[in-house]
């Protein structure tokens, strides 16, 4: 490998790093405020940190963090499809899983890899998801989520506006693609079109 394309790869590490901290720091704000609100967004918000450090960190060949962060992604799912009830054990465990991920961050920031043991985090997950596979029949289960949790608002549907200049940053067109999954978008071909809309 040249010096200057890992010069280039250290450089997106950084930025990936700089990022990510940044996300995990507005999700363990999140994940500490579920306890309270129980709010449908902020499961959402949490959802897509660890979706684009799942996404960013396979980029950039990080795999053991990637396929970890997969696998949490996916306990968020069931929790977001109602699967898994928000309780107090739920928080802690997403709390643990946060600092097992920002663990490994600061390990990629000082030695550029992912070479840690993951396997405390995996115990938590698979405890979360196992928990809820050998819950009860449907009718038990929905009595004993109600015990454990109150159920999950709906965020209310508030129209967002965003003007999104393209440059050598931003292509407008993968944001349309990631951004239409929350509702309709749509592009203006210039400023004053961009206002108006």
């Amino acid at each position: 490998m040249s010096d200057s394309y890992e010069q280039e790869m250290r450089e997106m590490t950084d930025f990936f790093i700089q990022e990510s901290e940044e996300l995990i720091e507005f999700s363990m704000e999140d994940v500490l405020n579920l306890e309270e609100q129980q709010d449908e967004q902020l499961v959402n918000r949490v959802f897509r940190t660890f979706h684009t450090i799942k996404g960013n960190s396979a980029m950039l060949g990080y795999q053991k963090l990637s396929g970890f962060t997969h696998k949490a992604e996916d306990m968020l799912s069931m929790i977001r499809e109602g699967q898994i009830a928000i309780s107090p054990g739920i928080v802690d465990g997403l709390l643990k899983i946060i600092d097992l991920m920002r663990g490994v961050l600061d390990h990629i920031k000082s030695q550029y890899n992912d070479e840690m043991d993951l396997s405390e985090g995996e115990k938590i997950i698979s405890a979360i998801v196992g928990d809820s596979e050998r819950e009860a029949p449907d009718e038990k289960k929905a009595e004993t989520s109600q015990r454990k949790a109150r159920p999950i608002s709906k965020p209310k549907k508030d129209r967002l506006k965003m003007l999104i200049v393209e440059d050598e940053f931003v292509s407008r067109e993968i944001l349309v693609e990631q951004l239409s999954a929350y509702g309709v978008c749509h592009v203006a071909v210039n400023g004053k079109e961009a206002v108006e809309a």
